[in-house]
Formats: structure tokens, C-alpha cells, sequence
């Protein structure tokens, strides 16, 4: 089955809640009440219409994940940020639209690879990652903007 596609701006709001500690359950407890209406005005619609209008799948990539229909090179930085608590020059560095040497555990890059858009590749290295059940990766778009 593949995975349930949000826009950017929806993974982002769902990421921003999960790393302010929201659970899953208090997420969805939240959508059913509209609890956070007047809280994130026009940032929780977009989340609310994205649940009313597919409460199964919605439910479903809270457990098991999602991918993101586009996804820029700023946008990935962000999620990257985000999602792993990995930051620009401290974790990996960007070489033209290409980010490099950033470090993974299995789970991560799993997690990754589902996140991603069709638009991005992800190799891993041959290169020996500082913990060594991680993996060291590229990712890169299949189009390189000039």
C-alpha cells in the first residue's frame, strides 16, 4: 500500500506539533474537539480538513508514516530539522542542492526514504559512520537547479 501524501506546509504543521510533545492520540483527540481552533487559526484548518476528509488514512500515517508530495531543498532542510534534530553545517553540510555526510540510524533512514518526494535520491556512502549501526548518506534532487 503506499504511503499517504501530504503537501509541505501539512508535514510541516504535523511536525511541529510532534515536537512540542503532542501525541498521536492527544493529536487526534484535539482534531475531533477542534480544541486548538482559535490556538492555530488558519494552520490548524489545514490540518483539520486533511483529517475530516480521510480520518482512516489520516489515523493510519500516524502510526506508520507518510511521504510528502514536493519537497524543496529549504523544505528538506526543515523536516531534516524537524523530524531528526539534524541542523545545517553541525550535521551535514549542502553542496550544490546536495546534502552531504549527514549521519542516520536504520530507523531514520527508513523513515526517510518514506518522508521523501519522488524529486529526491538518497545513496549511502561507503564511508564508516561514527556509531556503526548508522549509515552515512547523500541525498540529492534528480534535477540539479542552476
Amino acid at each position: 500500500m503506499e504511503n499517504f501524501k501530504l503537501t509541505m506546509k501539512e508535514a510541516v504543521l504535523l511536525e511541529v506539533l510532534r515536537s512540542n510533545g503532542v501525541s498521536n492520540k492527544e493529536l487526534i483527540d484535539n482534531l475531533e474537539s477542534h480544541s486548538w481552533e482559535d490556538l492555530y487559526s488558519n494552520e490548524y484548518q489545514t490540518l483539520l480538513n486533511v483529517y475530516v476528509q480521510n480520518k482512516p488514512q489520516f489515523k493510519e500515517l500516524l502510526e506508520n508514516g507518510y511521504s510528502v508530495k514536493f519537497i524543496t531543498i529549504n523544505g528538506l532542510k526543515n523536516l531534516l530539522k524537524m523530524k531528526f534534530e539534524k541542523i545545517e553545517d553541525q550535521d551535514y553540510k549542502i553542496n550544490n542542492h546536495t546534502i552531504e555526510l549527514l549521519e542516520l540510524n536504520p530507523q531514520q533512514l527508513s523513515t526517510l526514504r518514506q518522508l521523501l518526494s519522488i524529486n529526491w535520491v538518497v545513496e549511502e556512502y561507503e564511508r564508516e559512520a561514527l556509531d556503526p549501526a548508522s549509515s552515512i548518506v547523500k541525498i540529492y534532487p534528480i534535477v540539479v537547479f542552476q
